[in-house]
């Protein structure tokens, strides 16, 4: 997970020329131009989530407008490259270390079609996170956000989560169980958002598979060598990897909470 800056594309010209695939050029202008008001107002009202609903105006060319994401058109294709092929290494959603190849509309075009081909709508992420959030937004009964936005949180940049490592009551650190927890210095609706996030996208799950196997590896390397060792070597691991996919990548989480477990630390040397 982290913070990311949006793609710069020339906005709304793209959907000007785009339109003009389908339409003549005076109506494709008209449209352009009431898209520019509408791209302010979502980098207006993103960071709450308060977008107003598709005004009229854009109901004749609705599901023309909808469904330019879909186009093949040079300029659609060349916007879709650009998401996907940004300088990171890893999904902005859960912090799994793979280059994200799908691309998620953080509002759905299924209710806001004149966000489509919006880049700053448009985030690369994994296919995991993609399936598993859909069409997802806001929370029905409070309106809320209900998923972090790497383009306007910006503790998204420090370490805002932790990953917690538990003994199984039968099985110990063999069957160990990974909870994600939130920074206690996030402020309180932003520590609601992270535990909310992250348990929506199910990702203690899927991190489980990698942790699980991770510690096996530590086991198999370290048991019966020195303390000091392994501790040096974790902070060195951490430091490393934070340098070249960020602090809330999933190996980070994983060391930085083996190097505040002493338990799981002697299970690992035992």
């Amino acid at each position: 997970m982290i913070q990311i800056s949006p793609v710069v594309f020339a906005e709304p010209a793209l959907q000007i020329e785009a339109l003009c695939d389908y339409i003549d050029r005076a109506e494709a202008v008209a449209i352009g131009a009431n898209l520019g008001i509408r791209f302010a107002h979502y980098n207006l009202v993103a960071p709450a989530a308060a977008l107003t609903p598709t005004p009229a105006c854009f109901n004749a060319r609705m599901e023309m407008i909808r469904g330019l994401y879909d186009k093949q058109c040079a300029r659609i294709r060349e916007l879709k490259r650009c998401v996907r092929e940004r300088n990171i290494e890893l999904c902005p959603y859960c912090g799994k270390v793979e280059a994200p190849i799908e691309i998620d509309h953080i509002a759905p075009k299924s209710e806001w079609a004149e966000y489509s081909i919006y880049t700053g709508n448009l985030v690369a992420v994994c296919s995991e996170c993609n399936l598993t959030k859909r069409d997802n937004y806001r929370d029905p009964a409070t309106a809320a956000r209900l998923f972090l936005n790497p383009y306007v949180d910006s503790f998204m940049s420090g370490e805002f989560v932790h990953v917690v490592i538990s003994a199984d009551p039968l099985y110990g650190f063999d069957v160990p169980d990974f909870e994600f927890v939130p920074s206690v210095m996030l402020p309180p609706a932003d520590y609601n958002r992270v535990s909310t996030h992250f348990k929506r996208l199910e990702v203690a799950s899927r991190y489980a598979r990698f942790g699980v196997n991770r510690l096996k590896l530590l086991k198999l390397s370290w048991s019966g060598k020195a303390r000091a060792d392994l501790l040096g070597d974790l902070v060195r691991q951490n430091t490393n990897e934070g340098k070249v996919y960020g602090d809330n990548c999933w190996a980070c989480l994983l060391y930085r909470s083996i190097l505040g477990n002493n338990n799981l630390i002697d299970y690992i040397l035992r």
